[in-house]
């Protein structure tokens, strides 16, 4: 099993030096929003750990305390990703930070239900537990980890006092849904939350899809499902339930449409042109 803890690590440090070069080459300011989220990622999971105590992670070789260090970089190349994504998009503040916290969720999907079945961590739950051995909070903490940095950020333009604000609105959160809610409820209250984001969008649908993605951002979210999609179909645990192998196999397919939206757009746009040239004959 440590082997994937090394594959994993190693594939997080090369997503950084990719979104390094990137955000050095496209001139985006996003430099700072790869160190500060970075170490915003590594302050949350910190805090989130002696709030809740929830989980724990294995051992990785880099950890600061209890958390690995692959971790917080993780966070802060999904952030900036999610970012490149939303920053060409025609949406308002609002709705940029509720696309965020979606895209980043996206990548937990297919990610957590590998890694609590090799080891990079552990609710403490049990593989069949909620979502797969996952506690339905732990979307709801996702969204919310990516909104609050990404709003607070749009904000102020400043990303280290983002670290601030998004961990309180992220510790808020956790209580609420934590000590405020039920547990019978609180998959209702996550569901309705990401639903809520989720239709918020789709009424911007024209200007969501007005232009192609950003390829780069795009990509990273592809890279991350096809890491753990890998490590699940090569360690077999994806097999122990065909409903999470098909789930990671949905999510990805998603993923890579749309890294390809531009070239479909393009076709479908010839399609029509074509067609309306034979109806015009």
């Amino acid at each position: 099993m440590k082997t994937w803890f090394h594959l994993f690590e190693v594939f997080v440090f090369l997503v950084l030096l990719a979104c390094l070069w990137h955000a050095r080459k496209a001139r985006c300011g996003g430099l700072a929003t790869l160190f500060w989220g970075s170490v915003y990622g590594i302050c949350l999971e910190i805090a989130t750990i002696y709030q809740l105590s929830a989980y724990q992670y294995g051992q990785f070789v880099l950890m600061v305390f209890e958390v690995p260090l692959c971790i917080g970089i993780a966070w802060g190349c999904i952030i900036y990703s999610a970012q490149q994504v939303s920053g060409k998009l025609r949406l308002g503040l609002l709705s940029k930070c509720a696309f965020d916290g979606l895209f980043g969720l996206g990548i937990d999907l297919g990610l957590d239900v590998v890694a609590v079945r090799v080891g990079f961590w552990d609710w403490g739950r049990g593989l069949e537990h909620q979502y797969f051995g996952v506690p339905y909070g732990n979307f709801w903490a996702w969204f919310w980890v990516i909104f609050f940095f990404s709003l607070v950020q749009r904000t102020t333009g400043r990303a280290w006092l983002a670290i601030f604000g998004g961990l309180v609105g992220v510790l808020c959160t956790n209580a609420l849904i934590k000590f405020g809610v039920p547990e019978p409820w609180r998959g209702a209250v996550v569901l309705a939350t990401l639903s809520c984001a989720v239709v918020l969008l789709a009424r911007q649908r024209a200007q969501v899809f007005a232009q192609p993605f950003d390829r780069f951002g795009v990509s990273i979210s592809v890279a991350f499902q096809a890491v753990s999609l890998t490590i699940g179909l090569v360690s077999g645990v994806l097999f122990q339930n065909m409903w999470m192998l098909l789930l990671s196999l949905a999510i990805h397919a998603v993923l890579m449409l749309l890294l390809h939206h531009d070239r479909l757009s393009t076709r479908g746009r010839h399609a029509r042109t074509a067609a309306a040239g034979v109806e015009a004959d």
